[in-house]
């Protein structure tokens, strides 16, 4: 089973999404191979056969070059072993950064305008001018349920770009981390304003 076009597929998709820095494939790669416990048990048995080849008389340079071969050739098949797993995991954040990034943008004018809401209810025709308290629970009711919903969005998408960068032991910059505070803050403005609506 050929699972590349859909690998394509989903590389294509990310490519959509919205660009992070230091995530492209290679650096991803390279880090993995540096911290991967496998090729560091590889290594170690290398080591280990080296010195046992020379006890056996065989040239320690001959040796050596020997080790240098097999090191290059577990390197080389590890890599093409994980790229399809890091071109994919790639894509993902990507796709999750983009949905992430676009409900937090939405979220302070789906603020503002429940505070507005709240602060200029509807009116009841009759008798004219007086203000509808069922109807002005009811629109901030609708909007809290809004926002809490493009909340457990971005959080999901958050989720799940840790959890696509944790795999590929790729560390999310800085600015990217810290926008968890913004979460934060609507979230305690969601409380808010349902402890202020009965």
């Amino acid at each position: 089973m050929n699972l590349q076009p859909q690998i394509d597929l989903l590389t294509k998709l990310g490519d959509m999404g919205e660009g992070i820095p230091g995530l492209s494939i290679d650096p991803i790669i390279e880090n993995m191979v540096k911290q991967s416990e496998e090729i560091k048990s590889y290594y170690e048995s290398i080591e280990e056969e080296v010195q046992e080849n020379i006890d056996r008389g065989m040239e320690a340079e001959k040796a050596v070059e020997e080790a240098k071969k097999q090191k290059e050739e577990i390197i080389k098949k590890y890599k093409e072993n994980i790229k399809s797993l890091v071109q994919e995991k790639i894509g993902e954040i990507k796709n999750q950064y983009k949905i992430f990034k676009d409900s937090l943008k939405s979220i302070p004018d789906d603020v503002k305008a429940t505070i507005a809401n709240l602060a200029s209810p509807a009116v009841i025709t009759v008798p004219p001018g007086v203000n509808n308290p069922v109807n002005i629970i009811n629109e901030a009711k609708k909007a809290i349920n809004f926002l809490t919903g493009t909340l457990n969005i971005a959080i999901l998408a958050f989720s799940e770009i840790i959890k696509a960068a944790n795999v590929i032991l790729f560390q999310i910059p800085q600015p990217i981390l810290d926008t968890v505070n913004t979460i934060s803050t609507v979230n305690n403005i969601i409380s808010t304003l349902n402890s202020v609506i009965p």
